[in-house]
């Protein structure tokens, strides 16, 4: 019986050896990923907010719209994006610019739902975009279906792509929307690994 007794110890002995150092490998491996701060910009009800929460697993559905700014910490298995999201009203749309120095990448997103003027509002975000600052760093364009189904839209992303690339930006363009999170986190990866490759990370 003593013996069975000192086999049990010693076995549970062993395993709280073994989860302590697996705890030690996960919080060593966090450690490790390169924390990369990126921009997300977007007119109002473009849905950056919701967006952003659902890529961090947070509660995304009544999120409410960002009247300043927030920051989200969006964990990826190549690094950790902190994400600066900045209100897209007009009142505050003038003063973007004053977020643009030490980005490493930028993220902006379109209402892409029908009835939306993509292709004008992209343009009109362009005229913010265009700063020595963001030139050379990668961006990400989100177009927001917010769930619904849209037509042609190979068509819209070329489009849209098209127009963000005009002055020589490296832009990835993508269709995404809350309800596929799953879609939106690879998305995101790509992006990330885009500023890795980008910064020689």
């Amino acid at each position: 019986m003593a013996v069975r007794c000192s086999v049990c110890y010693l076995g549970f002995g062993a395993l709280r050896i073994l989860c302590y150092k697996c705890c030690c490998g996960c919080k060593e491996k966090d450690k490790a990923l390169p924390k990369l701060d990126v921009l997300c910009l977007g007119f109002s009800g473009s849905g950056k907010s919701t967006l952003l929460s659902a890529a961090a697993g947070e509660e995304s559905t009544n999120v409410e719209p960002t009247s300043g700014f927030s920051i989200k910490a969006i964990m990826t298995p190549s690094a950790i994006l902190n994400v600066k999201e900045i209100g897209g009203s007009d009142r505050l749309c003038k003063y973007w610019n004053k977020y643009y120095d030490n980005q490493q990448g930028v993220i902006v997103v379109l209402d892409a739902s029908p009835g939306q003027e993509v292709d004008v509002n992209c343009r009109a975000l362009l005229e913010y975009l265009d700063d020595n600052r963001l030139k050379g760093l990668p961006h990400l364009a989100l177009l927001n279906t917010k769930g619904c189904t849209v037509d042609n839209t190979q068509v819209l992303l070329e489009n849209v792509e098209k127009l963000l690339s005009s002055n020589g930006k490296s832009v990835l363009v993508k269709v995404c929307s809350m309800d596929t999170t799953s879609e939106l986190n690879d998305i995101l990866l790509i992006f990330v690994n885009r500023i890795l490759t980008n910064h020689n990370l």
